[in-house]
């Protein structure tokens, strides 16, 4: 069978139980696929964004990294600037917000890369990427009461070796890191 036919009805999603739970949604019900009705439950998360800052161009281009302690995975986190989009914010003007919040750079010029789900065997989430070109020269960062986020700059090389050694595995920074350079928009 190829892989665009299917079964003669199309699969679909029944919800039971919905409970919001802090910034998530925990949504409990039933897939109704070939013929059969199937427990099934996810996350509803809101959509985000990741930016892959750069300050300069070419092969001196430097990559601006945060890192922050994330309590799921009880450790501290070598990342990209992230956050959710809040109501009625478009994915760029959230970008924008977030890397000034978290970095304190501003972009000169915001690229889209898409979006991906990171995960949706088990969240509907959407995560918006950015590449941002941005100034040499940063302003204040404006963090969160929960946050406590350092920044600091590497050469966008030593970011991809950083993926590599398994040091940097931000999911949706990997993502962003790999829609930009498949475009070659990295050196």
């Amino acid at each position: 069978m190829d892989i665009a036919e299917g079964s003669a009805q199309e699969p679909r999603y029944v919800e039971d139980i919905g409970q919001k739970v802090d910034r998530f949604s925990l949504s409990v019900g039933r897939a109704l696929v070939n013929g059969g009705e199937h427990p099934y439950s996810f996350m509803r998360i809101r959509p985000g964004v990741c930016v892959l800052p750069l300050v300069g161009t070419g092969a001196g281009a430097q990559a601006v990294l945060i890192r922050q302690y994330r309590f799921p995975v009880g450790a501290w986190q070598t990342e990209l600037p992230a956050g959710a989009i809040d109501d009625g914010e478009q994915p760029a003007q959230a970008a924008a917000r977030e890397l000034t919040e978290e970095t304190g750079y501003a972009a000169s010029e915001l690229v889209s890369l898409g979006s991906f789900h990171p995960s949706p065997g088990s969240t509907d989430e959407t995560i918006h990427l950015f590449l941002a070109h941005c100034e040499a020269r940063e302003g204040q960062a404006h963090l969160d009461p929960a946050e406590d986020i350092r920044h600091r700059r590497v050469p966008v090389a030593e970011l991809g070796d950083l993926i590599a050694s398994g040091e940097f595995s931000h999911g949706a920074g990997i993502a962003a890191w790999a829609r930009a350079k498949a475009r070659g928009m990295l050196e």
